[in-house]
């Protein structure tokens, strides 16, 4: 997330200099980090762990928020400008890179192994007991 902060930061520096291809290939490379991080991963852990009711729901208030923020970028655009309507956005993913680095908690050996190792062989370990 933060590669993503600083390409939105890159695409108000090249509005203020009026490079509008840089802009686009700082867009380019947003979209392309957003694809390749977590973005996409949660959605597909969504279909394996939610009730379809809870996705309904969900979808529901994705797009009626993707609404809300086009009507919003789109009056910030008319009232302030490009560069302010980016700048929002890089402050709202910078303040997102701020608590996923501070509040999240790594889950990655939450059942105790030390290493990577360790957790490879508690899990054949496990599966050697459960096939006897």
């Amino acid at each position: 997330m933060f590669f993503m902060t600083l390409c939105l930061v890159s695409i108000v520096v090249f509005q203020l200099m009026r490079n509008s291809f840089a802009m686009i290939v700082g867009i380019g490379i947003f979209l392309f980090a957003f694809q390749s991080s977590m973005g996409p991963i949660c959605f597909l852990h969504l279909q394996e762990t939610c009730h379809i009711s809870q996705l309904g729901l969900l979808n529901l208030s994705i797009f009626f928020f993707a609404i809300v923020s086009s009507i919003i970028a789109t009056a910030i655009l008319e009232s302030f400008g490009a560069v302010y309507m980016f700048s929002m956005f890089v402050i709202i993913t910078f303040l997102g890179t701020i608590v996923i680095a501070c509040v999240s908690r790594d889950t990655t050996y939450a059942n105790g192994a030390k290493n990577h190792s360790d957790l490879i062989e508690e899990k054949l370990s496990s599966s050697t007991k459960s096939s006897t």
